[in-house]
């Protein structure tokens, strides 16, 4: 988006979800839908043989065939190559994918190679060809049983290459889903480790969106509604697994989070977890973004103020106010109160992730070029990137 000195808008482009759905129980709809997006589903699940059965049931009650492919461990480039076959020879003609940002990944790339040519490398960027998948896909319907990457209202998926010790993105309108069911029933059973990282991903995504170079004025309206809502929710959901008006805020705040990101993008905290995604297997990426969060505010500031960077400044105070609810608030007491939270949700240091030391100075010079660290509100060096991930 640009604006004219008078502030008038030169351009404002917006991409969402067609169809949004929040209500408890809402999953249970798609046994009278179902029917309406195609005879044959492609069902991307979680590994739970159990939840999958009985979407399996609905589905067959809506008069749907459903093909199943369950999803474990993050999406590589291998394993879509896998479910895009098997969703292609099978002669499915709608995607449904039900369980975490996973699942969702792998569903959206699906959804959108079903109808685009090439294979998932043509698509990434950074490590492959860097093609939009900007035209129809298949009809996809989301649904996430996490509080956390928002992926159900993206454009973009990400896939790991293990052999380039990356993760990349492929982007286009294609992956955005047909429609989005958020249903905070499903997110009942997670345990607190998965609530605490999941839901630190989605606030870390709000935060880099509101101060994001590409931020405007409807991600900042999301942005704040998102912070606010999860800046109470996530502790509430943490302490106690069974609060559905927790589980429920946190679930919309997230969902936020994935639009905000996919139109405001993120920043440094997201550019390094990628590079670390890629090159340590088994690290958590929302458990890697709240290691990380505070340490970057902290060199997002400090690099503010030396430059002379009065917009940035403003966003942080701002988003401290959001954080703690105190009017009076300043930059350093959203990073304060972000530390408290972090510690709070016992989250793991950069250190016992399995990110060695000797590897930091390489992951930081690798961010630096990261899609997500040029939307970063500050020109971080290497240097600052370096520091922050020694102080996670």
């Amino acid at each position: 988006m640009t604006q004219t000195g008078q502030n008038r808008f030169v351009k404002l482009e917006f991409f969402s979800v067609p169809r949004v759905v929040l209500e408890r129980g809402a999953l249970r709809s798609l046994e009278k839908e179902a029917r309406s997006f195609g005879q044959k589903a492609f069902l991307v699940s979680g590994a739970r043989l159990e939840a999958s059965q009985k979407i399996v049931s609905l589905l067959e009650k809506g008069g749907v065939e459903p093909i199943v492919y369950q999803v474990s461990g993050e999406p590589t480039i291998a394993s879509v190559e896998r479910a895009l076959h098997l969703a292609k020879t099978s002669g499915c003609d709608w995607v449904l994918a039900v369980g975490g940002g996973s699942v969702l990944d792998t569903g959206k790339a699906v959804a959108a190679l079903m109808t685009h040519p090439g294979v998932p490398l043509d698509y990434l960027e950074g490590i492959g060809g860097g093609l939009q998948a900007n035209g129809k896909a298949a009809p996809l319907v989301a649904v996430p049983t996490t509080a956390g990457t928002g992926a159900e209202a993206t454009r973009n998926a990400v896939l790991a290459s293990p052999e380039k010790q990356r993760k990349a993105s492929m982007r286009g309108q294609a992956l955005i889903p047909q429609m989005a069911i958020l249903d905070a029933e499903l997110t009942l059973g997670l345990p607190p480790n998965i609530t605490a990282s999941t839901g630190m991903d989605a606030l870390t995504q709000l935060i880099e969106s509101f101060v994001s170079k590409k931020a405007n004025p409807m991600t900042d309206a999301l942005c704040r509604q998102g912070i606010t809502m999860a800046a109470k929710a996530l502790p509430a959901a943490y302490e106690n697994g069974s609060n559905i008006d927790a589980r429920e805020e946190m679930l919309f705040a997230a969902f936020l989070s994935g639009v905000t990101l996919a139109n405001a993008g993120l920043g440094a905290v997201h550019g390094l977890a990628a590079v670390i995604g890629g090159c340590v297997a088994g690290a958590a990426h929302g458990a890697v973004c709240a290691s990380l969060l505070a340490s970057l505010m902290r060199a997002n500031i400090s690099n503010a103020a030396r430059t002379g960077h009065e917009k940035t400044l403003s966003r942080y105070e701002e988003m401290a106010r959001l954080l703690t609810g105190c009017p009076t608030a300043r930059a350093a007491d959203g990073v304060a109160w972000v530390e408290e939270l972090t510690i709070a949700l016992r989250a793991p240091k950069i250190s016992q992730q399995g990110v060695a030391l000797n590897d930091y100075q390489a992951i930081a010079a690798a961010a630096t070029t990261s899609s997500s660290t040029k939307n970063n509100p500050c020109e971080l060096s290497a240097d600052e990137l370096l520091e922050a991930l020694q102080k996670s």
